[in-house]
């Protein structure tokens, strides 16, 4: 066997690290982060409180795993862009990707979000807005009130808001509506003063 195939023990470890991650996605949809127990989850999970704790440390282990899902298909979007995409686009494909994942995890937002910025103060989201920010200062495109790392968590800092007082509130107009006019906003504020 190579060190590239699987063994059934590798499977059955993989199956029960998405057992143990579906089941805590539901206690914490059902009695929120805070509340929500160990062992409520494996014993959902049909394991012990220790086979959680050997693949989630930590109850944040699996919002993280949330937070780069939610990344991971934004990068995905930002990869059918042409390079280099025009900026609106790109934020407009990160508000409208980000918004389309977390409308439908609405009883997760409040807590996943407020993590975020704790639990991955880098990630490669941030890594990539920041480096198309910084292009566009250099182009002009923005002024160069603030560097492109303060841009990037103002753009990230609105949307969260959004994100968070959408689900905190009636949930109207729709996410996405919300999450672009945030974008037109962030624009509007950036872009250089016209003469």
């Amino acid at each position: 066997m190579t060190s590239l195939t699987l063994t059934n023990r590798d499977l059955q470890r993989e199956e029960t690290r998405q057992r143990l991650y579906l089941a805590a996605l539901h206690v914490f949809r059902r009695d929120g982060f805070g509340p929500a127990r160990v062992d409520d989850i494996a014993k959902l999970a049909e394991v012990s409180r220790a086979a959680f704790y050997f693949h989630f440390p930590t109850k944040e282990d699996v919002v993280l795993r949330v937070l780069d899902e939610a990344e991971g298909r934004c990068l995905k979007a930002l990869a059918q862009l042409e390079s280099p995409e025009p900026l609106r686009a790109l934020l407009e494909t990160v508000a409208g990707t980000l918004a389309s994942y977390w409308r439908y995890e609405e009883d997760l937002i409040v807590d996943a979000l407020t993590m975020d910025q704790r639990l991955r103060p880098s990630s490669a989201l941030r890594a990539h807005l920041t480096g198309r920010l910084e292009t566009a200062l250099r182009q002009g495109e923005l002024r160069s009130d603030f560097a492109a790392t303060t841009l990037t968590e103002l753009a990230l800092g609105m949307l969260r808001t959004v994100f968070i007082e959408w689900a905190r509130g009636t949930r109207k107009p729709p996410l996405e509506e919300q999450a672009l006019a945030a974008v037109r906003s962030f624009l509007r504020g950036a872009r250089p003063v016209k003469h």
